[in-house]
């Protein structure tokens, strides 16, 4: 196999180096360069390697059925679930997220 047909089969087991030329912080050039200077060495890799993906939550809020009202909504009554059950006193803002209330706190004995 000649160099270049192992350059792209390295390209091809590594997809992250491509964020680098969409990125423009890298060229096919310069790192077909690296790889013919020192291979596959992982040491050599290493910065180009380590890029961090996309959160769940950027692919998350750029999705169109994204709502975030109902998002705060859920996260609210959660927060105040794990309150009750740690049994803390529960702010009168609770009817915030829909759940009514007679008094302004629920204290749990």
């Amino acid at each position: 196999m000649s160099k270049k047909e192992e350059f792209k089969d390295f390209v091809s087991k590594h997809p992250e180096l491509i964020s680098h030329i969409q990125n423009n912080n890298m060229t096919w050039q310069k790192f077909y360069e690296i790889y013919d200077m020192y291979g596959e060495d992982k040491s050599a890799w290493q910065s180009y390697f380590n890029v961090p993906k996309p959160s769940g939550v950027d692919e998350l809020t750029r999705s169109p059925g994204f709502n975030l009202a109902a998002l705060q909504s859920i996260v609210g009554k959660i927060n105040i679930c794990c309150a009750f059950m740690a049994g803390k006193d529960i702010p009168c803002c609770v009817a915030d997220y829909g759940i009514p209330m007679g008094n302004n706190t629920i204290t749990v004995a």
